[in-house]
């Protein structure tokens, strides 16, 4: 296999800010609620109110704050992850790449098939399974075809696509992702 390119992406985005401030959530008659709150009645749309008729905060603890979310791709197929919260997660990671990409000129077409690969530079400090970081290969392979690097991401074009390897480092500031672009002659 030829060494076609090496593209090293530092402080690759691991993070996606979903909302600037999380709406306050509320105690309903079916929620189980903690023995702290006494006195409490419920409402006509049944939920928990105190004695000044306020109704019961259920996440006080991260009502206001950011919500945001660690990207990984066992949140796209588990079920648990909102559609419209999906997209917004592929939107951002895509425009990241994008914009990291953007100065790579477009691979010739001798250069074709191509192998791609990534590596993980990152700290153990969230264990996490390296296979649940797919959602990578499949933006950066998007954000290349989107830019024009390579025509299409299909079997003619990339056929080999999905070894993900992990380096660890002590500082999560030096993280970095290295795309290795092979040509790829085996079918």
């Amino acid at each position: 296999m030829d060494n076609i390119i090496k593209i090293e992406i530092p402080e690759y985005i691991t993070h996606i800010k979903l909302s600037n401030s999380r709406k306050a959530k509320y105690y309903k008659m079916t929620d189980k609620i903690p023995k702290k709150h006494k006195n409490l009645h419920i409402d006509n749309m049944g939920f928990y109110r105190d004695s000044l008729n306020r109704k019961i905060i259920k996440n006080s603890n991260t009502v206001g704050t950011p919500n945001i979310k660690a990207i990984n791709g066992q949140d796209f197929y588990s079920g648990f992850l909102n559609p419209m919260v999906r997209a917004k997660i592929v939107s951002i990671m895509k425009s990241f790449f994008i914009d990291a990409l953007k100065e790579i000129p477009p691979l010739k077409s001798s250069d074709f098939p191509i192998a791609f690969e990534l590596e993980m530079h990152t700290t153990k400090n969230m264990l996490f399974d390296i296979d649940n970081k797919w959602i990578y290969t499949k933006v950066i392979l998007d954000s290349l075809r989107f830019l024009n690097i390579i025509p299409e991401d299909n079997v003619n074009f990339v056929n080999k696509a999905g070894g993900i390897s992990f380096k660890e480092i002590e500082n999560q500031d030096d993280r970095k992702i290295i795309i290795k672009i092979t040509k790829n002659n085996v079918i």
